[in-house]
């Protein structure tokens, strides 16, 4: 009873999808819950099914680890970060199995989407765009910055990926962050993701390095 009432009201975009799709739980959830979204990954299992200790996003500041072109590559120095971070934004190009398990065990909400480069049956369930409501403000997942419908989705943010370079821009009221490069570099280049610390309508964008 305790997931057929709170959750919807706590994540009303959001469903809870492992990479086989084959959750009885889940399928509840789903039923009772039509409106939700399929980019969330991993908080409700975990709730549910594990019963392992998670935590809630808190109030006021919040801060979202973005990421982007992982490539099956999993840096200590970026898992450190975002363990700590109160929401994950992924933009594609995952690149396995195994690091789509090991950001769904980090036991952080999870937004994710695949990208050109993901394939196979652990990805059936993912969505190639999601917009996810954090903070009051509509983050909006692409792969790819030149796949952008028009016109544009309307969104506070735009999260895109892909080229693996790191670059943070604003368009009228829209700002564009790609984190470049989890996992693979270019042209000699560091890796990179970004974390955003929000607070109403105030944010800050860092990036955060690795070799």
């Amino acid at each position: 009873l305790f997931y057929r009432f709170f959750l919807p009201l706590y994540l009303p975009l959001s469903e809870f999808v492992n990479a086989d799709g084959t959750n009885n739980t889940r399928e509840t959830i789903r039923e009772s819950s039509p409106a939700i979204n399929p980019g969330f990954q991993g908080f409700a299992e975990n709730l549910i099914t594990k019963y392992k200790v998670i935590k809630f996003p808190k109030t006021g500041e919040i801060s979202i680890g973005i990421l982007s072109d992982t490539h099956g590559v999993l840096k200590d120095t970026f898992l450190d970060e975002l363990q700590s971070c109160d929401y994950l934004l992924h933009a594609g190009d995952i690149g396995s199995l195994k690091c789509y398990e090991t950001l769904k065990d980090l036991h952080v909400p999870l937004y994710i989407i695949k990208g050109n480069c993901d394939k196979g049956e652990w990805t059936k369930y993912l969505p190639e765009t999601l917009a996810a409501p954090i903070g009051g403000k509509i983050f909006y997942l692409i792969h790819k910055k030149s796949d952008l419908p028009y016109p544009q989705p309307e969104a506070d943010f735009i999260i895109t990926g892909h080229t693996h370079h790191y670059e943070v821009s604003k368009r009228g009221t829209t700002t564009f962050i790609n984190p470049g490069s989890a996992g693979r570099s270019r042209s000699g280049s560091s890796c990179t993701i970004a974390i955003l610390t929000l607070d109403g309508d105030e944010f800050s964008v860092l990036p955060i390095y690795a070799e």
